[in-house]
């Protein structure tokens, strides 16, 4: 049986309650502004480029996530309210005062890092097994390959 299946999945449920929020691009990277909706799936809404930032009236209780253009890896985001850097942000009721959210480089494990220079250098699930490395590494990156490249899940 597929566990995933069951669990809950992210998704925007209904609000009455708006959210005036700043997204800005504090990473060298282009990065994708995504919405998940109702169901659960990601809306790309806009492509940021360094530095830029966007505007949006969003509501409470819709998560946005945020993604580099090229790589699809996921953006670290935090706002003056968050103590830590996440991946998801869900806004709050910003009383009409304009939320800044400062979408930045993540923090990544060296085994992270190193499997996305893998990738970079577009090492695939058949020859990193021709790499002198552990076993068990090499069956990591081909799961870190399967999964989109992230290493959760």
């Amino acid at each position: 049986m597929d566990e995933k299946a069951n669990e809950p999945r992210m998704r925007s449920v209904n609000s009455t309650r708006q959210s005036f929020v700043r997204f800005f691009n504090l990473s060298p990277k282009k990065v994708d502004i995504i919405w998940i909706n109702y169901e659960g799936v990601g809306v790309t809404y806009k492509t940021l480029a360094p530095h830029e930032f966007f505007d949006i009236s969003t509501w409470v209780s819709h998560p946005w996530i945020f993604r580099d253009n090229v790589t699809k890896d996921t953006m670290a985001v935090f706002s003056c309210d968050s103590r830590y850097a996440r991946s998801v942000f869900l806004p709050s009721e910003s009383m009409n005062k304009r939320k800044l959210v400062f979408i930045t480089l993540p923090i990544y494990s060296l085994k992270e890092r190193c499997f996305q220079v893998f990738r970079d250098l577009h090492i695939n699930a058949t020859n990193v097994f021709s790499l002198e490395l552990p076993r068990i590494l090499q069956h990591e990156y081909v799961h870190f390959l399967n999964n989109g490249g992230r290493t959760d899940g």
